[in-house]
């Protein structure tokens, strides 16, 4: 008789490469399906709107942020008190993809949340397939039901910020997970934290404190593994205790790099209680609370029972009670940006997941394959719905300004790049089109956005009456107020610097207008821009004729598809280098699944470190940049197969 060795067949030649491939292709099939869906559930607005202008609170002010990046590098960040100085990722990010693509920040507004959304979802599903341990075949459903949550639909439209450091946080848990197993680098987690500091620094803060407190969770059981004779820094509390001090001190050292000190949550208490009152009802926690608590008992009680789920469970429960905490903190303090954690709470929609998926289990047990096929249609209802919920959100986003004004603004910012290269300039709003506070935050951002980057320093806003503005005096009560171009609306300047400042207005923003083109013709520099007479006026600057600037077309179906699957293209080229060599002993779905955060987190830090050094973000210096992060991404992967070589 022959023995079981005997009895097994032999291996077929290439047949390892054979079933890889096979496995590759497989997960490319789930995760092209998974970005498809996502990627749609967003493009839809404009398909179907036909919108000529990105929507979005937050969108113009990173468009022209990245207008800035591409004309003068980071630089200019760290005098900006508009926005927290450290977050340069965004803009970095999109100039860099800007050079490469050719596509010019309004066309990038269009797609950049189909594109982080669906980076989000995939980091989701690998999250639950390698880190909760969750069959391969739902990794779809996670994917569709984070990407296109209430979570990502509620700061695509109004927190940008918050949105790019998104996909960062999801991978930068699922790489935690597999590092913690012995399956990823250290690196990874490391890396994308550091990434994410530069996005929103304090949501990198808050993975290093989920990381150090399931650290805390599993002492016990790592000491005991420590009495046995296991190393303490391979017990899980010491992989993640290592891995969270590892994740502060790179998270540190990219905000060290950037243009700036991070500062301090605003107190907003009375507008954070009033965010919040408005995200709470989106989520429907009455439905949702115990379903997310079915989840976690489906978790706990059905499927392996590894340390590996334990241990993603566990990290998943502390997740999604930050938003709870971030709520009570709001109540009982105000001044916390609890909607933002709330939104942050990326699990909650994977918790819900997994009760539909306990449900399948259920039913597979108790009624075979028609329970089987019963359960699975519910589950797919269930995720449809929920996409369903974030999708009619996102829906609800209006563009903040129109295509003539986007034009007319275009043509102001052209007039001063050929005309007054180097003068000042204010551009007045009307009195009478916007009153003081938010609606001239609006103005102020999307007029910027449409002005080119080298301009965009040099254009301050006035509030008020032009021809006032023009004499050296607004009617308000604070006298002459103007919003300098990196600081809040009315900052802490009432003087212009430099020579006198030509004084534009705008028909969009001037009820007016027309009577003062008729009153004064020779002052049409552009349709719709004029440039008000005055003593402030500088010589020579009437006249001037600039073509007009076309308002921008809606784009077209094809071109959003184009432009999305060019910009996931890239990340995805230039983050598998990155996803392999960090994740290399997880598997395909980990490989390719976390390969766009990786590329967004490769491009905000190697662009950060190429304008340190005075290496332009746009044209061919920045497409070497892009080019450089790609590269450098398979480095790990090479040392590695050289190691391997030489240990044979």
């Amino acid at each position: 008789m022959g023995s079981e060795r005997d009895a097994a067949p032999a291996p077929v030649p290439g047949s390892g490469a054979r079933a890889a491939a096979r496995d590759a292709l497989g997960t490319l099939a789930w995760i092209g399906a998974a970005a498809a869906v996502i990627a749609l559930a967003y493009l839809s607005l404009y398909i179907v709107r036909r919108y000529a202008y990105p929507v979005g609170y937050d969108t113009p002010r990173y468009m022209y942020r990245t207008n800035l990046a591409a004309a003068q590098g980071v630089g200019p960040f760290g005098l900006d008190t508009s926005t927290d100085a450290t977050r340069v990722g965004n803009p970095v990010l999109s100039a860099l993809t800007a050079a490469t693509l050719g596509v010019p920040a309004l066309h990038l507004a269009f797609v950049w949340p189909a594109v982080v959304a669906v980076a989000t979802g995939l980091a989701a599903g690998v999250f639950a397939v390698s880190g909760l341990e969750e069959p391969r075949w739902s990794f779809p459903l996670y994917a569709v039901a984070v990407g296109v949550s209430v979570n990502v639909a509620s700061v695509a439209g109004s927190l940008l910020d918050n949105l790019f450091v998104s996909p960062l946080l999801m991978a930068g848990a699922a790489t935690a997970l597999l590092a913690a197993e012995g399956e990823a680098w250290l690196a990874g987690p490391v890396l994308l934290v550091a990434g994410a500091a530069i996005m929103e620094w304090y949501f990198a803060a808050l993975l290093v404190g989920i990381l150090a407190l399931v650290a805390v969770a599993f002492l016990p059981g790592s000491v005991r593994s420590h009495r046995a004779g296991t190393p303490l820094v391979r017990t899980p509390s010491g992989r993640l205790g290592v891995l969270a001090a590892g994740s502060a001190v790179g998270g540190a050292v990219a905000l060290v790099l950037a243009p700036g000190s991070p500062s301090g949550v605003p107190r907003e208490g009375n507008l954070f209680e009033s965010q919040l009152r408005a995200l709470v009802p989106r989520f429907r926690f009455w439905i949702t609370g115990p379903v997310m608590a079915a989840g976690i008992v489906a978790l706990a009680g059905g499927g392996p029972r590894t340390s590996r789920r334990r241990r993603g469970l566990l990290f998943a429960v502390v997740w999604a009670g930050t938003g709870a905490v971030a709520v009570a903190a709001t109540i009982v303090f105000r001044h916390v940006p609890a909607n933002r954690v709330l939104d942050a709470a990326l699990v909650m929609p994977i918790l819900g997941t997994a009760a539909l998926l306990g449900l399948v289990r259920v039913l597979r047990a108790r009624a075979g394959p028609v329970g089987l096929a019963v359960g699975a249609v519910v589950a797919v209802v269930a995720v449809a719905s929920w996409g369903l919920a974030g999708r009619g959100l996102w829906l609800t986003n209006r563009p903040l300004m129109g295509a003539t004004a986007y034009a007319q603004a275009a043509a102001a910012g052209r007039y001063l790049q050929e005309v007054e290269p180097t003068a000042p300039a204010v551009i007045v709003v009307s009195s009478t089109a916007a009153s003081e506070g938010k609606t001239l935050v609006v103005a102020s951002r999307t007029i910027r956005s449409a002005l080119p980057g080298a301009v965009v320093p040099r254009v301050y806003l006035a509030f008020g009456d032009p021809e006032a503005v023009a004499a050296g005096a607004v009617p308000t009560p604070g006298g002459t107020r103007f919003d300098t171009p990196l600081s809040g609306v009315f900052g802490d300047t009432n003087v212009l610097p430099g020579p006198a400042p030509a004084i534009i207005a705008l028909a969009a923003y001037d009820p007016a207008f027309d009577a003062f083109r008729a009153a004064h013709p020779d002052r049409v520099v552009a349709p719709g821009v004029v440039v008000v007479p005055g003593g402030l006026v500088l010589p020579g600057s009437p006249g001037s004729s600039i073509s007009a600037v076309p308002p921008p077309a809606p784009p077209s179906a094809l071109r959003l598809v184009a432009w999305t699957a060019g910009v996931l293209g890239l990340l995805w080229l230039v983050g598998l280098g990155w996803s392999v060599g960090l994740t290399g002993g997880a598997g395909s779905i980990a490989a390719l699944g976390l390969a766009p955060a990786f590329g967004m987190t490769a491009l905000a830090l190697v662009g950060l470190a190429g304008s340190l050094v005075s290496v332009a973000l746009s044209g061919g210096q920045g497409a070497v940049l892009v080019a450089s992060a790609a590269a450098v991404g398979w480095v790990p992967t090479a040392a590695r197969r050289i190691a391997w070589r030489l240990r044979r």
